[in-house]
């Protein structure tokens, strides 16, 4: 055994060492973490236990037992369904149909969202309407229960009857309050009745026309009908509330219900409303008031409509006066209800009767006063909250301090100090929540003081919850003694009170005669209560033995209840009591309670105000510490999101709303304040003057940890550092301004100590060359600007004669990167398809298809060498297009007029095709700029073309770290990509952008297309023309003459490519078009030489000769220089099939 045990021992410790290790860095690390302190590790305070409630209510007397265990389940049962409700259905009610503002707009959903949210959320309706169900079961129960308990029928001994089960009442009004709260939500939903509309239009357009929609069975749809109908007439009705109301007045029979029965629950409900409402605005307000006086109004309510004719008037009118210290009332944590509507709308007419006259203009009234009241003393009431919440987080944070103080004064503070941050935090809250509420409600601005605070409270919130989080592992500690502690001064008041029982009933009587007297059933009402009352004082001591759980907290409300109604405690003790167990129930789910005391999740429906918080903190930098718990406030709305289960849509664009807040009032200010503050300081070093210091010192924004927006880290001081670094790049286009923000960088280094890379001037070889990225983010204005010149591997400037080289395209690659390429085919791809697509529609204009087809078809008869009638075979024609045939052809497309633009048909093709020629030329020519770029790398790397691979193969023979063998691996990466760049046979995607286009021809009718070749001759011929004339204009043009080109090989390449693509290659080869081109000028130079011998013979007998005909000298030059451009235009054609066949 010792030998197994230290097998096992072994690798334990030494895993248990190793987790301990990691755990101590991860937490390190979290330490300075931005955003909510969530350690990976934590200690879970809730106490649970496996233990059932009927075990734990075991007494001596066991109908006593059954009642107790029978209300504490209950009551459980209540709890659980209001945590069920905080934690999914209000928040699913609350951002139900919320627009994600993804375009800024704040209208709803647009037509087709509405169903598909709708669709998305009806799991969550229906389980509000299972929820619905299950809260009208308990109620009911709870209802029957009580009523049947408090019976007027004289009866034998029955337990509980003397006493009044105040816990029990609670759970009933608790359950009315939860029907209460999803109608209030429900109501202020106004996307649900739409979504319901738009959903139910849609059903019944797809039973119209199934087919449509693909939805031939139309079974399915009559069961989403029935199940839209159904949630539509549960829920959207808001009246779940009155329905369960009238459930249980409706269980009332012939004689009514026992007046017992009513009494005990108009008692309950008349002290609970005086007794909270005496704690309210005070500092003895305790966190559950507000939602346990809005349960005890629906508790008055349903007293009301059980004895409709005849109300309690004391009771009524003590209702009514909550309006004076609340002014709305929670339902949950994000729904509020007003009080004086709610009876308004649920009292009978004798309860309302006993209102203020006009309760509803009471109420408005009242309203606006409360608001006026807020302008004058938010600002005071917050100053208080915030220093007291500020000195609880000091306290909190400090050590347990031992002292010469026994441990019961140590243990009661430190149990007062816990409970005092919660207070706080409730009071900040819903200060906060009523102040924005009534804002809204009344449609009222908030001031900037208003503004201020209300950002500074909900900080304070999230600084309270913090807090609780850091100290969270010593507070896991010390609550099981200060629970122990707690318990047993509870347990102190059950003694006292369980000895005086005992005394009591013994007195009374003893042995035989008791016996007698409680067979005869002659016991009186203090007597039973007696009874009662020493069976729940030996249940507490028992349930105070253990942990405290939910359940047992439950009971011991229920005991304490029948104490306190037994007059063996007085009513201080009884008070004690109360708070006592408040406290416990607090210490038990501290980490529950504190997040829902300083939840902020609803500043979801205010997101106006992040702005504006953002740009007064930014207004007063020496706030800019606020800026983490602010943001902090604000990014808790994500938490309603999951709990709501809100498209990643939803949640996507409520982050990208925080994240731009953030961006517009603290980074862009930011920047711009401190490059401000750079160039004045520079501008004054020039000019010997003393630099203006700034008003505000902006540096400490700088300093701000990284903030955690959901799942993003926004650090401000690298975003305002990658902002001015991309500013001054932009900015540096000359040595002059290089040097001048080269100062400003050195000194925003040494003042702002902002981490700022090395200027450098943007990628061009000469000032006024453009950057490769010009080109690609503006490839439709790029190659109407340029033309290309194939032999100088360049584009030109059309009007500044600029040259755009491999060197610029080079440089460009340095400074930006390779993956510019990527960026540049894409550009280009997208732009050919655009063209292309135009060229198409060109060629199936019926003009231009009818002068095109008929040529086609004439020369087709002409190359077929038809016969005539006699059977005789016509001579021989030439194979050659003829340069007559093209002057003709060229002439009708003139003849077909001009188009929108202004432009002829043959000129639209003619620039049509060279700016496709253009975009494929700018693709050769990134392709040649990243060899050069690749090439001027590879020399500082020799032996590039040995094997790869050798810097990981020698990490790994060296056994060198995992992290050094990851880099060598990486090196070895980048060296065999520039091996790929730098080789001259690098396969490019020419051949495969032609395929890409012929493969879509395949699938299109291209039957207008199939004659373009036929075409090709007369738009040389035009072109060329254009070139000849544009150089003649270009060696005489001056600085206001028209934009011209000598250049525009684009053509060349834009022929090529539509040949290829179309696949007319071999067509236009039989043209024979160069053959006949050069011919014909050859032949017209010889005649041109011939005529100008016989004019020089015949000199003498010019002189009446025309002036205005051109010279022979003019003619021969003008057939020389068409002829040379035709040579270099089939040059260029033939080099351009060559590169698109083969690279």
């Amino acid at each position: 055994m010792n030998a197994a045990h230290d097998v096992h021992r072994e690798p334990l410790l030494e895993f248990v060492e190793d987790w301990e290790n990691f755990a101590r860095g991860v937490i390190c690390d979290m330490g300075n973490a931005p955003g909510p302190v969530n350690k990976p590790v934590c200690v879970v305070s809730a106490m649970e236990e496996d233990v059932r409630l009927e075990d734990l209510g075991v007494t001596l007397n066991p109908a006593f037992s059954k009642l107790v265990v029978v209300f504490a389940q209950l009551a459980t049962e209540v709890a659980r369904l209001r945590r069920a409700a905080e934690e999914t259905l209000f928040p699913a009610l609350a951002i139900f149909g919320e627009h994600p503002n993804i375009d800024g707009s704040d209208t709803g959903l647009p037509e087709g969202e509405v169903q598909v949210a709708l669709a998305r959320s009806l799991k969550q309706l229906q389980d509000v309407v299972l929820f619905l169900e299950q809260v009208s079961a308990v109620a009911l129960n709870l209802f029957e229960q009580l009523s049947a308990l408090y019976t007027d029928i004289p009866r034998v001994y029955s337990p509980l009857q003397a006493v009044r089960l105040s816990t029990a009442f609670m759970a009933l009004g608790e359950t009315l309050g939860l029907a209460a709260g999803l109608d209030e939500a429900v109501t202020v939903n106004t996307a649900l009745p739409v979504a319901f509309d738009t959903f139910r239009r849609m059903l019944s357009a797809i039973r119209a026309n199934p087919s449509v929609y693909s939805a031939e069975e139309t079974g399915d749809l009559e069961g989403i009908e029935s199940t839209i109908n159904n949630l539509q007439k549960l829920i959207l009705t808001a009246n779940a509330f009155d329905t369960l109301v009238n459930r249980l007045v409706g269980l009332m029979g012939e004689g009514g219900h026992p007046e017992h029965f009513l009494n005990q629950m108009a008692k309950t409900a008349f002290d609970g409303v005086t007794e909270i409402t005496s704690r309210l605005l005070t500092k003895a307000e305790r966190p559950t008031d507000r939602v346990n006086l809005f349960s005890l109004m629906c508790l008055v309510v349903l007293h009301s409509r059980l004895v409709p004719l005849q109300v309690d008037k004391k009771l009524c009118e003590v209702v009514w006066d909550v309006r004076e210290s609340a002014i709305m009332l929670p339902v949950s944590r994000i729904h509020f209800v007003q009080p004086v509507e709610f009876l308004c709308r649920y009292f009978p007419p004798a309860a309302i009767e006993l209102s203020p006259a006009y309760p509803l203009e009471v109420a408005h009234e009242a309203r606006y006063h409360a608001l006026d009241r807020i302008g004058t003393d938010l600002k005071k009431e917050l100053s208080v909250l915030l220093t007291e919440g500020a000195a609880w987080i000091a306290n909190l944070e400090t050590s347990l301090a031992m002292s010469e103080e026994n441990m019961t004064a140590v243990l009661g503070r430190r149990i007062r100090l816990i409970s005092d941050g919660m207070c706080i935090a409730h009071r900040l809250r819903n200060r906060v929540q009523e102040t924005i509420q009534l804002h809204v409600m009344l449609e009222s601005p908030v001031t900037p003081v208003e503004l201020r605070m209300l950002a500074r409270a909900a900080e304070l919130l999230h600084g309270i919850n913090n807090a609780y989080k850091r100290r969270n592992t010593a507070l896991a500690l010390e609550l099981p003694h200060l629970l122990a502690f707690a318990l047993d001064r509870l347990a102190m008041l059950v003694v006292p009170a369980k000895q005086v029982l005992e005394e009591a009933l013994n007195s009374v009587v003893s042995g035989w005669s008791r016996m007698q007297i409680s067979q005869a059933g002659k016991w009186t009402g203090a007597e039973l209560a007696r009874q009662d009352a020493v069976a729940a004082a030996s249940l507490a001591e028992n349930v105070l033995a253990g942990p405290a759980t939910t359940q047992r907290l439950m009971l011991i409300r229920l005991c304490f209840d029948i104490l306190a109604d037994a007059y063996v405690m007085s009513d201080l003790t009884s008070e004690d009591a109360d708070e006592l167990i408040d406290l416990i129930d607090l210490l038990a789910n501290l980490g529950a309670r504190a997040n829902d005391a300083c939840d902020t999740s609803f500043l979801y429906k205010c997101g106006d105000l992040f702005p504006a918080c953002l740009a007064d903190v930014y207004d007063n930098p020496n706030e800019a510490h606020r800026l983490p718990l602010l943001v902090q406030a604000f990014s808790a709305s994500i938490e309603l999101l999951n709990c709501g289960e809100a498209s990643q849509q939803q949640k996507a664009a409520f982050e990208r709303e925080l994240l731009d807040a953030l961006s517009d009032e603290i980074i862009r200010p930011l920047c711009a304040d401190i490059e401000a503050d750079l160039r004045r300081h520079v501008d004054s070093a020039r000019s010997n003057g003393a630099p203006d210091l700034e008003t505000k010192d902006i540096r400490a924004f700088l300093r701000v940890v990284p903030l955690r927006v959901a799942m993003k880290e926004v650090d401000i001081r690298s975003l305002v550092a990658h902002c001015l670094n991309a500013s001054f790049y932009r900015s540096a286009v000359s040595l002059d301004s290089l040097k001048t923000y080269e100062e400003m960088r050195s000194l925003a280094i040494d003042k702002y100590g902002l981490p700022l890379a090395e200027i450098e001037l943007h990628g061009h070889a000469g000032d006024e060359a453009m950057d490769v990225l010009e080109a690609i983010r503006d490839t439709h204005r790029f190659v109407v600007k340029y033309s290309l010149n194939l032999n100088s591997q360049c584009f030109v400037d059309r009007t500044a004669g600029n040259a755009f080289g491999i060197q610029h395209v080079a440089s460009s690659i340095r400074t930006h990167g390779i993956g510019i390429t990527q960026a540049a085919i894409s550009s280009v791809q997208e732009y050919l398809a655009q063209r292309f697509q135009e060229f198409s529609e060109l060629l199936c204009d019926d003009k231009i298809r009818s002068v095109l087809g008929k040529e086609a078809r004439k020369f087709r008869w002409e190359q077929s060498g038809s016969k005539s009638f006699n059977g005789a075979s016509t001579p021989a024609r030439s194979k050659e297009y003829s340069m007559e045939r093209s002057l003709r052809l060229l002439r009708d497309f003139r003849r077909l007029g001009l188009a929108a633009d202004g432009l002829t048909f043959p000129e639209q093709f003619r620039l049509l095709v060279g700016e496709v020629g253009n975009a494929l030329g700018f693709l050769r020519l990134m392709r040649l700029g990243s060899m050069h770029c690749s090439a001027l790398e590879a020399k500082f790397v020799p032996g590039l073309n040995r094997s790869s691979r050798a810097f990981e193969a020698a990490a790994k023979s060296d056994e060198m770290s995992a992290s050094t063998v990851e880099a060598a691996k990486t090196l070895d990466a980048a060296l065999e990509l520039l091996q790929k760049q730098t080789a001259e046979g690098t396969n490019f995607f020419f051949k495969a952008l032609v395929d890409i286009f012929a493969a879509k021809l395949d699938d299109t009718n291209d039957e207008h297309l199939k004659d373009f070749y036929i075409m090709i001759p007369a738009l040389s011929l035009h072109a060329v023309e254009c070139v000849v004339a544009g150089r003649e204009k270009f060696t005489r043009r001056g600085t206001e003459s028209p934009a011209v080109s000598f250049a525009d090989d684009g053509f060349a390449l834009g022929v090529a490519f539509l040949l290829r693509v179309l696949d007319q290659g071999t067509d236009f080869d039989g043209l024979h078009w160069r053959n006949t081109s050069l011919g014909f000028y050859v032949d017209e130079k010889a005649k041109e030489t011939a005529m100008n011998k016989d004019e020089d013979a015949r000199s003498s007998s010019d002189d009446d000769a025309s002036d205005d005909e051109p010279s022979p000298q003019i003619r021969l030059g003008k057939f020389q220089a068409m002829g040379d451009e035709f040579a270099l235009l089939h040059y260029s054609i033939e080099s351009a099939c060559t590169f698109l066949t083969h690279s």
